[in-house]
């Protein structure tokens, strides 16, 4: 293994422990239980998606809230799905930034991709992670 996919992973495992730290410990809000209500309780895919057109959210992330509550009834499910889209934007990040190793971590653990979007379960964090492989 090269040393900077030890460093990406070393890097994401912190990330991951601290983000599912402050999960366990951050109360959903509503936005938030929304989404996830409303694809859990959808009785179509295409019934979802016409609420999706009307939310101003992209659609993509309701295509994963609505597997995902295809199989889990609970909430918390969003929040797991989101700290795996985290997880994997920061590797990204951390591996294949042509950034000094100071700087990565100082972006990894600054308040937006920490908190506004790996604890806060919105559709931020899958655009983040599409944004990292898209320069990738």
């Amino acid at each position: 293994m090269k040393r900077d996919q030890f460093f990406a992973l070393l890097v994401t495992l912190v990330f991951g422990v601290v983000c599912l730290t402050a999960i366990l410990h951050h109360e959903m809000w509503r936005d938030e239980l929304d989404t996830f209500v409303t694809a859990r309780d959808s009785s179509s895919f295409s019934s979802l998606m016409d609420y999706a057109r009307f939310s101003g959210h992209p659609g993509l992330w309701f295509v994963f809230v609505y597997g995902i509550s295809r199989f889990a009834r609970n909430p918390a499910a969003i929040q797991l799905l989101n700290l795996v889209f985290a997880l994997g934007a920061i590797y990204v990040f951390s591996c294949f930034s042509p950034f000094p190793r100071w700087l990565k971590v100082l972006f990894a653990f600054g308040y937006f991709p920490l908190y506004e979007y790996g604890v806060i379960s919105r559709e931020y964090c899958l655009g983040m992670l599409l944004v990292f492989l898209l320069c990738a």
